[in-house]
């Protein structure tokens, strides 16, 4: 972990994300990049988001996406969706709707950066992956994935994504899983973004005001490069 002070923290931190932002141009349509809440515990990046601040974001999107402001022109729920994730020991992934499988796909991290915020319980990573679609058989299922997903863009590009998932080795495992509960901002297409715009995105998704109005300290507090090629 990189550990110095907040301010150079911040402007080391930037200049990672800004090496991040050019592997994802480099392909904008081959390429992923998204945002992620997760729990912090100790120095660790942990996961999902605890289910009253899920149902918070889901209940406050909903509601923002549902008032007739000029705000409200700049967002665009879909309906809930509901698919299954499989992961296979040869790598291949698939995703399937109630139908048929949507796509079957080849996914490779490219750059991770996982964030601690001062005196926050969340961290933020910040993640670009490669994915290619693929034709090649599948193996003995390693990982499955149940995900209901509430969905909501903004301004085209910033697609906010909540998904409860159940998970196991196994359909039947999955289906008796406690379930847990991810929030996740992906950039669509070729949208061109800052490294300025990108953190504070990502700020933004574990909220800038307590619940009495006063001001959350956002100052970065350490920062880590997990993977970067």
């Amino acid at each position: 972990m990189h550990r110095v002070d907040n301010k150079n923290t911040e402007s080391r931190l930037l200049t990672e994300l800004q090496g991040l932002l050019d592997v994802y141009s480099g392909a904008p349509h081959q390429h992923e990049l998204e945002i992620s809440v997760g729990r912090r515990s100790g120095d660790d990046y942990v996961s999902g988001v605890d289910f009253a601040y899920f149902k918070h974001v889901v209940e406050s999107l909903t509601r923002t996406c549902g008032t007739p402001h000029t705000e409200h022109t700049l967002w665009r729920p879909f309906p809930i969706q509901h698919f299954m994730t499989t992961l296979f020991a040869n790598g291949v992934r698939t995703r399937t709707d109630e139908k048929s499988v949507i796509e079957k796909i080849y996914k490779k991290t490219l750059y991770c950066i996982e964030v601690s915020i001062q005196d926050s319980p969340f961290m933020l990573r910040f993640k670009v992956s490669a994915e290619s679609m693929t034709d090649d058989h599948v193996d003995a299922v390693v990982h499955l994935r149940l995900q209901e997903r509430w969905r909501y863009l903004y301004e085209a590009h910033w697609s906010y994504e909540l998904t409860k998932v159940m998970s196991g080795s196994s359909y039947e495992e999955a289906l008796a899983s406690s379930p847990t509960f991810e929030f996740e901002l992906e950039v669509q297409g070729d949208e061109t973004v800052s490294a300025d715009v990108l953190l504070n995105r990502g700020l933004d998704l574990i909220g800038r005001y307590n619940t009495d109005g006063s001001e959350r300290s956002q100052e970065i507090s350490q920062f880590s490069v997990l993977v970067k090629t």
